[in-house]
């Protein structure tokens, strides 16, 4: 499995710390539960706060095969840090540097603001 780090503008960071996502899928690495917005038919939207819904919301809205999306702020809660897994159907037969420019482009205008990200695309 590919993660990549990225900096402010899109830019891959070197040495950058890496998340395993892991456990029940109803709980964060920090331990606190996430909540899921999932309407009918509609990919499983996870994050804690209304930052992480809204980055997830902007992933799964531009997926069109996307099944989970997941986001969590891993700066401690000041936004400049964000684990996102998401997995897509959009993703089968291409590269993982293709999966994660197509998350990247969906986000780039939040990208502006962070410090970094951690990516990780999978399929179903």
């Amino acid at each position: 499995m590919l993660r990549t780090a990225f900096g402010a503008g899109g830019g891959l960071l070197r040495g950058a710390s890496r998340v395993v996502f892991g456990g029940a899928a109803s709980s964060s690495s920090s331990g606190r539960p996430l909540t899921t917005s999932r309407p009918a038919a509609a990919p499983e939207v996870l994050g804690n706060t209304d930052t992480e819904r809204a980055i997830a919301e902007k992933i799964a809205g531009g997926l069109t095969g996307a099944t989970s999306v997941r986001v969590e702020d891993t700066s401690g809660g000041c936004g400049t840090m964000y684990a996102i897994e998401v997995t897509a159907s959009d993703f089968d037969g291409r590269s993982k540097i293709k999966q994660h420019q197509l998350v990247t482009k969906l986000i780039s205008d939040d990208v502006k603001q962070w410090h970094g990200f951690q990516l990780v695309t999978k399929t179903p």
